[in-house]
């Protein structure tokens, strides 16, 4: 996730300033807390969602695509009516 640090501090800026913004301005001071715990929530779940894209495109990199051969097994047993 190193490599998409800039944009994950960009998104976060995008998220945040303005979410404190309505915090700020116009949530209660009592209902404060429940919103922000609200935001940390979605923002959490943003982070677990950029963090697991970058393991998948690391991974895909690091596996080789399948074989030719397989691929043309898998066409011909498909074609063979079912039987």
């Amino acid at each position: 996730m190193w490599h998409e640090f800039g944009a994950v501090t960009a998104n976060s800026c995008a998220f945040w300033v303005p979410a404190q913004f309505v915090n700020f301005r116009f949530v209660p001071l009592h209902l404060r807390p429940l919103y922000l715990n609200a935001g940390m929530v979605l923002w959490t779940a943003y982070l677990s969602i950029a963090s697991h894209r970058s393991y998948q495109l690391a991974a895909a990199a690091r596996s080789p695509p399948p074989p030719p051969a397989a691929a043309a097994a898998g066409k011909s047993a498909a074609g063979d009516g079912g039987r």
